[in-house]
């Protein structure tokens, strides 16, 4: 059966939230984590009686269980024939079904910005919930996870399920408050790497074509500057967590160790008055062996040996 009607019931009308009694997978657990959230006084009940199901409709969301996927009437399950599917092909799990219907209620509940929210939404989408869709539905084994498949999410939950049947539904609200706080730290997290973008994007705009940037908090500014396609950045300067200020080589890509321009080769392992007198510049600290990073007391100092490591001639950015 495929989706009747795309637009999700209203949730002024929930007061339940259902789905599937017994052995309980990430894909339930995290929907219904995303579901309290919004919906903190809603009743969890779990069951796979069809004549319930139907008792409890008319104010539930169901999940996971029902053999229906109609978002108008509240209905999200993905076990029968003709379930919805993602555009590359995944068919969609408890979870991914719910995302799409109320993950934008969701980030609301915990006070993201509407600035923040679409990016948000498509980020979580991506790097947590198609995952889970994966792994439920059978696109995504254990073994390409590796190693840590072991400590993976839906490992984890997995822990959880009861050995004697009546401690089911006390494991799952267990594990489900878990994941709760889980699901908002890394919510937390995107929201700080939204900011982040944000930061490094104006301040890209604002220094033009300088191939030295200059940061007012400390980022993880590789992933920014790739999105911005700032490939004439050659060095960042951003606050240090640790006091003073650090000068950071941009790199071709995220993910790689690479740098566009390395740090001078004289100074590499330098520290204190040993780097001072090879740079000429009071205040530098310390320069990585790998020639990738150098610390300063001060933001002047790490402005000039910045200046210092850019090539004699650079050529202007276009």
């Amino acid at each position: 059966m495929t989706v009747t009607n795309n637009r999700p019931r209203d949730l002024s009308e929930i007061k339940y939230l259902v789905t599937h009694s017994g052995y309980f997978h990430a894909d339930d657990v995290c929907a219904a984590a995303v579901l309290q959230t919004i919906l903190p006084e809603a009743g969890v009940v779990r069951t796979r009686d069809a004549s319930l199901i139907r008792a409890y409709e008319e104010q539930a969301i169901t999940f996971d269980v029902g053999g229906r996927c109609d978002p108008a009437a509240g209905c999200f399950d993905h076990h029968m024939s003709g379930a919805r599917t993602r555009s590359d092909g995944t068919i969609y799990s408890s979870l991914g079904l719910i995302w799409q219907a109320y993950g934008r209620d969701y980030l609301m509940a915990l006070e993201i910005d509407d600035d923040f929210i679409e990016d948000m939404f498509a980020a979580f989408d991506a790097d947590v919930v198609l995952p889970i869709d994966k792994i439920d539905t059978g696109s995504l084994s254990p073994a390409q996870i590796g190693e840590t498949a072991a400590i993976s999410l839906p490992a984890v939950v997995d822990a959880f399920n009861a050995a004697e049947p009546d401690e089911s539904n006390a494991q799952f609200m267990k594990i489900v408050n878990m994941t709760m706080t889980m699901l908002e730290a890394k919510t937390i997290q995107y929201l700080s790497i939204a900011k982040d973008h944000q930061m490094v994007a104006e301040a890209v705009a604002d220094q033009g074509g300088s191939p030295i940037l200059e940061l007012p908090h400390s980022a993880d500014f590789q992933p920014s500057l790739d999105k911005l396609g700032a490939d004439h950045v050659l060095y960042v300067i951003q606050p240090s967590s640790s006091g003073g200020y650090g000068l950071s080589c941009a790199r071709p890509h995220a993910g790689t160790y690479d740098n566009l321009r390395d740090l001078p080769s004289e100074w590499g392992g330098l520290t204190g008055a040993a780097l001072e007198e090879a740079t000429g510049v009071k205040g530098a600290t310390f320069c990585h062996t790998a020639l990738f990073f150098a610390a300063c007391d001060t933001l002047e100092a790490a402005r000039e040996l910045a200046k210092l490591a850019l090539p004699d001639d650079p050529e202007p950015s276009m």
